[in-house]
């Protein structure tokens, strides 16, 4: 008994080492890692799967997540050095502009308009840091 037990106590602290938890989201199977940098794509997305898509607006909106959390990482990359590259904040700005017109597309589709500004206070952050010697 105390064997089985054991066995399972291990395998559900192997199962949360690997759950989503708040403030990441599971955006359609695309588990989010850094969402924890803005409260409003957590919402925004936890409201986007709660709503009926059909399959290929489901793709679509998991790539937004994809774009918006890589967003973040660079983010946070850039916050932890005090500084970014050229090449980062390009990376960031496109980053930003691809969530944008993906959520646009799908709005359009699903005749919904979400608000994505909030992105553009992210990019905002990591310009001032854009090292000028590159």
């Amino acid at each position: 008994m105390n064997k089985t037990l054991h066995r399972l106590n291990r395998i559900n602290k192997h199962i949360e080492k690997f759950a989503i938890q708040a403030p990441n989201v599971n955006v359609f199977g695309y588990h989010t890692r850094h969402f924890d940098v803005c409260p409003k794509a957590q919402a925004l997305f936890e409201h986007i799967i709660t709503m009926p898509l059909e399959e290929e607006y489901k793709g679509m909106v998991r790539s937004a997540a994809q774009s918006v959390d890589n967003l973040f990482r660079v983010k946070k990359e850039v916050l932890e050095k005090g500084k970014a590259t050229q090449h980062e904040f390009e990376e960031a700005a496109l980053l930003a502009d691809d969530f944008k017109d993906i959520m646009r597309e799908v709005d359009e589709e699903v005749g919904m308009v979400h608000d994505t500004s909030f992105v553009d206070n992210h990019i905002e952050e990591i310009k001032p840091l854009v090292d000028g010697n590159e």
